[in-house]
């Protein structure tokens, strides 16, 4: 019999954190900046002062930033008890064998929220728990499939293990290379894609959703902050897309595409398999904008599907991907910043290398930088050199890769008017029809009419109903081969007690009626 006991290595609350108390607390900034201020000096010997002193500049910033996080640390164990994102070596694995896969997990995920740095043990850890998670549901159930502990020998392919899950054949997981084929491996874990104007992280989100949109997946798409026709060309693979410019418009005027917004969430969400992304969450976030009350309930919905498929969107195969060219969290209404939840993918120029666009130079943004690294874990490495060599790059799955080679998105052609060369042949077309045996039959369907169609895809709810009256009196005019006349049309509109905003707009109202019906 074997005297084993691997709870010979468990340990009390309180001891957990001290252990953990003092891995956060090896490191010493002191000596840290003494060796950068001897660096800085060597390099001035060598080089020039100015060298010298950017490099020993440089090196101090990381060692406070590294300081801050210590400090930042310190503050999770002694008020939330937080101890497993802090360990490492044979001390993660003990204290993950006493506190169980949930808890190690849940501690994880709170500090990744938080951008807490995590020991290289705990991100093995969670790597490790995202890719048996991204497995088809098939070959999991609930919680991955771990090693069998101590007490638990390995079981059999096909048996029942004690967590309640099915053990299952191990195959290889293919490392991702580029950040195009990390979006296609993990689809439905939601992200969070930052990136300066021109970076490319539009196009990249755009691609991949192409991809996955051919592999069965639903798109669904809302930018409500969307300018000229780059949209149009990027996102006609989505099953459902609303697009406007808000800003331009009043808030009257912006409710409709709002709500519009609130429609194509309801469809995401009751779609399986499904994608959502969001562009310029920065606005709709944001606490200064006339539209703010408007989008308030879109932003409250937004908010709990982050907090719902940040942990779970794997599990339900729904993810959601919110893109901004910046992420000022003081600029934000406390449900923008739940962004923060999601995996950070950020798009950037090569800091060495600077691009030409339209007669612009398009460089990399340290500022940016900045605001990204204040609210999410991302560094760049001690030495540019260890950048991949190419002119854009993306940081994702915590390492900086290649955008990767992209496909070409599909040419966007507008679509031409259906309003026929002759309005009154197709309204009596429409609403008329005859049958074989030349007997008058009412049309059985009012979406036939292009007519129709046109005023249904007015945005603005009132204009819509106003229009949808003054073309049904003018059809009914047309079919009783009556006159219809501007002047008629005024009148009408006039004495109409029923719609108020047919006579507060009459003028405005026949222009446009006036190209569908003469």
């Amino acid at each position: 019999m074997s005297s084993f006991s691997i709870e010979r290595q468990h340990k009390a609350p309180i001891e957990w954190k001290e252990t953990a108390w003092k891995s956060v607390d090896k490191d010493s900034y002191m000596i840290d900046t003494a060796i950068a201020l001897f660096a800085g000096l060597g390099v001035s010997a060598i080089a020039s002062p100015i060298a010298g002193g950017a490099i020993a500049a440089f090196m101090i910033k990381r060692i406070f930033d590294k300081e801050n996080q210590k400090i930042k640390a310190q503050d999770c164990i002694r008020e939330y008890g937080l101890v497993a994102p802090f360990l490492n070596g044979d001390e993660f694995l003990n204290f993950a064998s006493q506190a169980g896969s949930d808890a190690v997990i849940a501690e994880l995920q709170f500090a990744h929220e938080r951008g807490l740095n995590l020991s290289d043990a705990a991100w093995d850890y969670l790597d490790g728990y995202n890719e048996l998670m991204a497995l088809p549901q098939a070959e999991r159930e609930g919680w991955a499939v771990m090693p069998a502990l101590p007490d638990e020998p390995a079981k059999a392919i096909g048996e029942p293990t004690r967590l309640g899950a099915v053990a299952v054949q191990a195959s290889p997981v293919e490392k991702c290379t580029t950040a195009f084929e990390a979006l296609l491996a993990s689809p439905f874990t939601s992200r969070a894609i930052f990136g300066a104007q021109r970076t490319g992280k539009s196009y990249l989100a755009a691609c991949a959703s192409l991809e996955l949109a051919k592999r069965g997946i639903s798109v669904f798409h809302i930018n409500l902050m969307s300018y000229g026709d780059e949209d149009s060309q990027y996102w006609q693979h989505a099953k459902r897309s609303v697009r406007c410019d808000l800003p331009s418009l009043s808030v009257r005027d912006g409710v409709p595409f709002i709500k519009q917004a609130m429609e194509v969430l309801k469809a995401f969400i009751d779609t399986p398999n499904s994608l959502l992304i969001v562009d310029e969450w920065a606005y709709i976030g944001a606490t200064a904008t006339p539209h703010r009350d408007s989008l308030e309930p879109l932003l409250n919905a937004l908010a709990s599907q982050i907090a719902s498929l940040s942990s779970a969107g794997i599990k339900r195969q729904r993810g959601l991907w919110v893109i901004a060219p910046e992420f000022v969290a003081g600029g934000l209404v406390p449900n923008g910043k739940t962004a923060k939840k999601l995996q950070l993918v950020y798009a950037t120029i090569h800091p060495d290398r600077t691009l030409d666009w339209n007669g612009n130079h398009i460089g990399f943004s340290g500022e940016l930088f900045d605001q990204v690294k204040n609210n999410f874990p991302i560094d760049l490495p001690a030495s540019l050199m260890e950048l991949p060599n190419c002119d854009r790059i993306v940081y994702i799955n915590r390492e900086w890769m290649p955008v990767g080679e992209l496909p070409s998105l599909p040419k966007w052609v507008e679509a031409q008017p259906t309003v026929p060369t002759d309005p009154r042949a197709q309204l009596e077309k429409a609403w008329v029809s005859f049958d074989d045996s030349g007997h008058e039959a009412i049309a059985p369907a009012v979406e036939t009419d292009p007519a129709i169609e046109l005023i249904q895809n007015e945005p603005n709810e009132e204009k819509r109903e106003a229009l949808m009256i003054g073309y049904q009196w003018a059809k009914g005019r047309i079919t009783d081969g009556k006159e219809v006349s501007r002047e008629a049309f005024l009148n009408r509109a006039k004495n109409e007690r029923k719609c108020e905003h047919l006579r507060e707009k009459r003028n405005e109202i026949w222009n446009e009626l006036e190209a569908l019906i003469s």
